[in-house]
């Protein structure tokens, strides 16, 4: 099969969206599809070519940009061409009126389209900003009946089910493919390099630390404070020192949101790794007790962070449960023996929650093989 992606940006590291095309493509020409992805709204422009063969070509947003890659899906022949939506990749206020219009005209007529619906529109939750709710809500949801209009994918997909349902009240069949980690499987010399760090931070004595994690952006609406301090009192019963790992680019107001934690949890250790390898981010996750998420329960599905977790097979621990939508039913809570809410009484059997822990299982081949197959049925 030959697959095509467009997408907003594809420099390594500089945008989940992007990253999740390079994984996919990666993949899919692994297993001997051909595979192009285009990034449209690039910061530079940069042809590059996969271990696997699959190609990306970056385009810098100019007025040549149009036909250049015409041109290039023209020459490809895509049998699909898979648009990754994400509507703010190509609008700075999330509002492209054009862009379905635009993006249909760039590919081939011969080939059938595919969407995958990243984000939808902000406003929806019953907390978000009057703002949101009242003039962004409505004009970007009414932007995305247009993007469906203009594109005319045969296939919708998205990640979670509470997105499944807000385009089901658009008239809208949506299958759910599920988000895979954000890390890869760590080797023997990012073992090593863990192993070296965890003992210069004094985390590797005898005996070695509790370890605790979270992964990547630290949102302001996190309060793990209960939490963890129950967990650290836990540990410490046992004779453990407890201490949490923050790993990778925590954002803006991250180093904040730790400083506040230090105050909230005395004697809990936390230490900031910052930007590393992502093997090395991996190794490091992979000896924590468990990961911490920082979204809701309901858009758990979209945390690449969360998944990274659990495909090392950590119980991660949901101390959010804020957002709900307006106008669509509310699905089931996540059927995952990993993923468990922070009970709103705070009180957690932590020993039977660590328990939990299990061997390692990416993700990454199941969304593959989900994706060809719906591919091939539709």
């Amino acid at each position: 099969m030959r697959i095509a992606f467009i997408c907003g940006r594809l420099g390594p590291g500089a945008d989940g969206v992007g990253d999740y095309v390079r994984l996919l493509s990666g993949r899919l020409a692994a297993r001997g599809h051909s595979v192009i992805a285009l990034a449209l709204r690039d910061a530079e422009a940069a042809p590059e070519t996969g271990p696997a063969g699959e190609r990306f070509l970056r385009y810098a947003d100019t007025a040549a940009t149009p036909a250049a890659a015409r041109a290039a899906l023209a020459a490809f022949a895509p049998d699909w061409v898979s648009l990754q939506w994400v509507p703010y990749a190509w609008h700075p206020r999330g509002l492209p009126w054009f862009a379905g219009a635009r993006l249909a005209a760039i590919a081939p007529a011969t080939a059938r389209r595919h969407l995958m619906a990243h984000e939808l529109w902000v406003g929806e939750n019953d907390s978000a900003p009057a703002l949101d709710r009242l003039l962004w809500c409505p004009l970007q949801r009414l932007l995305t009946r247009r993007l469906l209009t203009t594109w005319r994918p045969a296939l919708v997909h998205t990640s979670i089910p509470v997105y499944a349902a807000l385009l089901a009240r658009l008239g809208i069949e949506v299958g759910l493919l599920p988000l895979p980690g954000n890390l890869p499987s760590p080797g023997p010399e990012d073992f090593d390099w863990a192993e070296v760090w965890l003992r210069t931070q004094g985390l590797a004595e005898d005996p070695p630390a509790a370890l605790a994690a979270v992964f990547g952006t630290l949102h302001p609406e996190w309060e793990p404070d209960d939490a963890l301090l129950a967990w650290s009192a836990h540990e410490r019963a046992a004779g453990r020192q407890p201490a949490l790992l923050a790993l990778g680019r925590i954002g803006r107001g991250g180093e904040s949101r730790l400083a506040r934690l230090r105050t909230a949890v005395p004697g809990l250790a936390i230490h900031s790794t910052g930007e590393l390898p992502a093997g090395r981010l991996a190794a490091l996750l992979a000896r924590a007790s468990f990961a911490l998420a920082t979204s809701p329960l309901s858009l758990i599905g979209k945390s690449g962070a969360a998944a990274a977790a659990r495909d090392l097979g950590l119980p991660v621990l949901v101390t959010r449960d804020d957002w709900r939508s307006r106008s669509a039913p509310m699905p089931a809570a996540p059927d995952d023996p990993l993923i468990m809410l922070w009970p709103a009484a705070g009180a957690l059997d932590w020993s039977a929650f660590l328990a939990r822990r299990r061997a390692p299982v990416y993700s990454t081949p199941a969304l593959t093989l989900s994706f060809l197959t719906a591919l091939t049925a539709a």
